[in-house]
């Protein structure tokens, strides 16, 4: 889904208004970047609302006020809705919608007076971006699901490589929060909000439904994704790599398992645990020196595949899911034990391999998600569940 942001006179509104967005899973035209180019031409805007699957319209009196707005951005705007259809959300920032809609009715566009949003004058720019942005995705989630289009989903976290990128329904450009080898707990909440609202959306359009991801991201977010479309909401999520299909689903094959290694108990007073999927590469050592760290574990076990880890340890889609089946089994039974508070989750695997561990991954109580930078750590959490 992409949206052409219209017209806003603040710098920080309209960069928080991008950001919020593309957390949300909606990609924007108006992108950080541009926001001190000047104005675009007519022939600009033109190219850009014709690529968009709807447009954001920031009113207030410096926009009404504007020649620029007046004689090239709403005429823009208004044959796009007249000649395409493009949904148009206003935003109504110091006037009522009667009023701003009458207003804007007088250059020649309707937006009616019910689809839009009413800025608060006590929120924060974040709050008023963040209502837009969920309200935004939400409505196009419905508008994707009438026209018949698959859901599809996308998520980016250091590049953007991942496929899917012009059909994804839900785009989570996560690229801005992720620069750091650890994500600050602000911005996990930032960003499990508009995750828990966007996902939350395309359920409630499509039901329990199969769902296809896309991901190029660290693997705890990976993990976060899939768990977002646990196996509790009744979806399904396939994934694809070099031409082979990764269908997670309910349907255990029979393939050889990932072979346990429990480590002497820790201290009975630790009230973690520790599990180590290590399928690319070792994850011991890493691991060894997060707990020299002063990180102490009642139980710490590590997965690897039958024939040792390595990248290409994971054999096809049948290990994929029978794996993840068994390390949401295994995070379930430490995390109903009543001798552990807290589950860490230390993963060296293929992408599609972390994506189904999070969807198997349900009522097993807190985990945090590890991320190692670089081959041998250090390690630090990224990610939380549930």
């Amino acid at each position: 889904m992409t949206a052409f942001i219209g017209y806003s006179d603040e710098r920080e509104a309209r960069a928080q208004l991008v950001y919020a967005l593309r957390e949300h899973g909606v990609t924007p035209w108006r992108d950080v970047e541009d926001l001190d180019l000047g104005n675009p031409t007519t022939d600009t805007i033109e190219a850009e609302l014709a690529d968009c699957s709807g447009a954001i319209l920031w009113i207030n009196e410096q926009v009404l006020g504007s020649a620029y707005v007046a004689d090239v951005e709403l005429p823009a705007i208004a044959r796009a809705a007249r000649d395409r259809g493009i949904r148009i959300v206003p935003v109504f920032d110091g006037l009522t919608p009667s009023d701003a809609s009458e207003r804007v009715g007088r250059l020649g566009i309707e937006i009616g007076e019910n689809n839009g949003h009413v800025v608060v004058p006590t929120a924060t720019s974040l709050e008023t971006a963040t209502a837009i942005a969920a309200r935004y995705s939400s409505a196009e989630l419905k508008a994707a699901h009438a026209n018949g289009r698959e859901p599809i989903v996308r998520l980016v976290t250091y590049d953007d490589t991942a496929p899917h990128r012009d059909d994804a329904i839900l785009n989570f450009d996560w690229r801005h929060a992720f620069a750091a080898d650890d994500v600050e707990p602000d911005v996990e909440a930032r960003l499990r909000n508009p995750l828990a609202a966007s996902t939350g959306a395309l359920k409630a359009a499509y039901g329990a439904s199969q769902v296809v991801l896309a991901v190029k991201a660290h693997l705890p977010a990976a993990v976060a994704l899939g768990h977002a479309f646990s196996e509790t909401t009744g979806c399904t999520v396939r994934m694809e790599r070099d031409g082979v299909g990764y269908a997670v689903d309910r349907g255990i094959s029979d393939v050889v398992g990932l072979k346990a290694s429990w480590h002497l108990k820790g201290p009975i007073d630790a009230r973690a645990a520790a599990v180590e999927l290590a399928v690319t590469r070792d994850t011991v050592a890493g691991v060894n020196a997060y707990v020299t760290d002063g990180h102490r574990y009642r139980e710490r076990v590590t997965l690897t595949p039958p024939a040792g880890s390595g990248r290409f340890a994971l054999d096809g889609p049948a290990s994929c899911n029978a794996w993840a089946h068994q390390v949401g089994n295994l995070l379930a039974e430490l995390g109903a034990r009543s001798d552990i508070d807290r589950v860490d989750l230390f993963l060296t695997c293929p992408v599609e391999l972390a994506v189904a561990v999070g969807w198997w991954a349900n009522a097993t109580g807190p985990i945090a998600l590890m991320n190692c930078a670089g081959k041998t750590g250090p390690y630090t959490p990224m990610w939380h569940l549930p």
